[in-house]
């Protein structure tokens, strides 16, 4: 997910709570109200991504006391027929070869004439609730506080990570066995959710999260998935292999950056 950083200005004159397409905070408060959590009515703004507002929450446990951060990531429905996008939908028709084996939609329409799907639809929203929901558990993917549906709109609760983006990894660690080790883990979790049908995709350019703490990574995008079986050859075990090679890519680039950054160090303290 590609996260904008700014707001346009006339978005940053309207209160966050009234800007279009948010879902009210009555609905958050009753979905956490679930999970014994107590939320503090008001939203922060943290970015702008693929589905729309990212925000910062903060409620409490009824149990512990304790104060916990969460991200709101909304799925706005726009207006296309004024040419905007659809942000929590996507309609595909006559979707082409191999699409249908490896796509998890949430819709087909199936031509009476041919006994073809013609139609799918797929809901971004809906994705990301399953992928958190049956990934429970996996080193690497963010805990779920549920999702939230209003109508058309709605919104993914889901852990806030203190830490960094991988994209700034360099800025923040000190050795290339701390590069190592963050890769060795992005690639356990790659791993351990294919296995159960859930091919993260574009891990190169998909929102990677480091938690500063523990060096753990955590995959945050999982709206856009792929699902299916990597246990035999076809489109889903390619894309899985794909994927791997993309982060075996990464890991070499960063390590060259390193080395890069640390040789202009040097080279600085001796003039």
């Amino acid at each position: 997910m590609e996260i904008e950083k700014k707001h346009n200005k006339s978005e940053k004159e309207i209160p966050l709570q009234k800007l279009p397409g948010m879902i009210s905070l009555d609905s958050i408060t009753e979905t956490l109200r679930d999970r014994n959590l107590d939320l503090i009515p008001k939203r922060e703004p943290l970015s702008y991504g693929f589905a729309g507002h990212i925000n910062l929450l903060k409620c409490k446990d009824k149990t512990t006391g304790k104060t916990i951060n969460i991200v709101e990531k909304s799925f706005n429905f726009r207006d296309v027929k004024k040419g905007e996008m659809a942000k929590r939908y996507w309609l595909i028709e006559n979707p082409p070869s191999g699409f249908m084996e490896e796509t998890r939609f949430r819709l087909g329409v199936v031509d009476k004439e041919t006994g073809k799907v013609n139609k799918v639809v797929i809901d971004w929203l809906y994705n990301e609730e399953k992928a958190l929901e049956n990934l429970k558990g996996t080193a690497g993917i963010p805990k779920s506080y549920g999702a939230v549906y209003e109508g058309l709109k709605g919104s993914i609760l889901e852990q806030f990570i203190e830490g960094y983006d991988l994209f700034d990894m360099v800025n923040q660690v000190n050795t290339i066995e701390e590069i190592n080790n963050i890769f060795d883990k992005i690639k356990l979790c790659y791993t351990e959710a294919a296995k159960k049908g859930y091919i993260y995709n574009s891990p190169a350019s998909s929102t990677i999260m480091v938690e500063k703490a523990t060096n753990q990574p955590y995959l945050i995008d999982w709206y856009n998935h792929s699902s299916g079986s990597i246990e035999s050859q076809g489109p889903v075990k390619e894309k899985f292999e794909k994927g791997l090679s993309e982060i075996e890519a990464e890991r070499k680039r960063f390590i060259n950056e390193f080395e890069q950054e640390k040789l202009a160090e040097l080279k600085a303290q001796v003039k």
